[in-house]
């Protein structure tokens, strides 16, 4: 009666483990419904993270099940920083709408000002090629090197940009891929517990 009793008890804790473990991620799953759809900057992704850890650590047997999960939820950091190529585009896929409007704004008016700028230069630089007076050639190619280093000023704005939005997006995805991802000490699964005339046979497998 003792090891029916003890079977039983161990029967009911395990059911109770998956029916836990199956609770949390059935809850992560449902957050992160949610959350792709608003900003993925959101603290809410480190919270479902965590839950669907919480499954694996509860019920080990849930560790493929959360890898296969994990590795459909990562993102590929190199694609994304290429999509940053157009500053802002890469964080308008990663829904940080603000960030990608200030990105583009911001190389958008660099850039068109560097070449107004550019423009103008080249526009006084003709006056001067055409001006008779000694002193009116001095004032004017000081006057179209001035708007044209100018113009360079801003180009090099909007090239900064332009190269801040890659590495951001690049380092964003790759912190966002690093939440998605199991510890080493998670990669251990507990295959069974076997109580054999009255030894216990611990089985362990692990997953690298």
């Amino acid at each position: 009666h003792f090891n029916i009793a003890s079977n039983f008890n161990s029967i009911m804790n395990d059911k109770f483990k998956q029916h836990l473990a199956a609770s949390y991620f059935n809850f992560a799953e449902y957050k992160y419904s949610k959350a792709i759809k608003i900003d993925y900057s959101e603290k809410g992704f480190t919270d479902i993270s965590d839950l669907y850890k919480s499954a694996v650590k509860t019920d080990p047997n849930f560790i493929d099940i959360v890898k296969r999960r994990f590795s459909d939820v990562r993102k590929n950091s190199i694609l994304y920083g290429l999509y940053s190529i157009v500053p802002g585009m890469g964080q308008l896929l990663e829904k940080r709408k603000n960030k990608a409007m200030r990105h583009f704004g911001l190389f958008a008016a660099s850039a068109g000002i560097g070449f107004y700028l550019n423009y103008r230069a080249g526009a006084k630089y003709e006056c001067y090629k055409n001006s008779t007076s000694p002193k009116e050639i001095t004032k004017l190619y000081e006057d179209a090197n001035a708007t044209y280093v100018t113009s360079e000023l801003f180009y090099g704005i909007s090239l900064f940009v332009l190269i801040r939005s890659v590495l951001d997006s690049y380092s964003f995805t790759n912190d966002f891929n690093n939440l998605f991802k199991l510890d080493k000490k998670d990669n251990i699964r507990i295959s069974s517990i076997n109580n054999n005339n009255g030894h216990y046979l611990l089985s362990i497998s692990y997953n690298f």
